[in-house]
């Protein structure tokens, strides 16, 4: 803790979306004395907001699986891309590479040599694409922030 915190509260949120859950955790910051009189930056947690069933993997499986349905439109035949446990595990961690390139660029290709049948993947995803396969996850992110200002007992400005 080397920022160095005046006598007025400053308030911080720290915000984790890990691959199955999501959390808010607000934390006051100032500084104070402690008891040799030395200042010292104080902490102290404020509220904490989550949600247990939101996390990065609810989203690359939806990417996935829109991406999969595109390349069965495009390669017909008997087998199923999301029955063939290799072929949909190169997908999520394709969907995954896919999904990280989307937060900084407006469109990317999901590519996958053989990834079924010898057949290759190559499909154009945008991030409208991607925005319009997730609305509902989207509206669950800002809960937990909620949750934990309410609990904390404050307002935002």
């Amino acid at each position: 803790m080397n920022k160095k915190y005046n006598a007025t509260v400053e308030y911080n949120i720290f915000y984790d979306m890990g691959a199955s859950s999501t959390e808010a955790t607000l934390v006051a910051f100032s500084t104070g004395k402690d008891a040799k009189k030395k200042v010292v930056t104080k902490f102290e947690v404020k509220g904490v907001g989550y949600d247990r069933q939101l996390g990065g993997n609810d989203f690359d499986y939806r990417l996935a699986k829109h991406i999969g349905e595109q390349f069965k439109k495009t390669h017909k035949g008997p087998s199923n891309i999301f029955h063939n446990d290799r072929s949909w595990t190169k997908l999520m961690k394709e969907a995954t590479r896919v999904k990280q390139i989307l937060s900084a660029n407006a469109e990317t290709y999901a590519r996958v040599e053989s990834i079924l049948d010898d057949k290759d993947l190559n499909i154009r995803v945008t991030r409208a694409d991607f925005e319009e396969l997730v609305p509902d996850l989207f509206a669950r992110v800002t809960k937990p922030i909620t949750d934990a200002v309410a609990q904390a007992g404050i307002t935002l400005v």
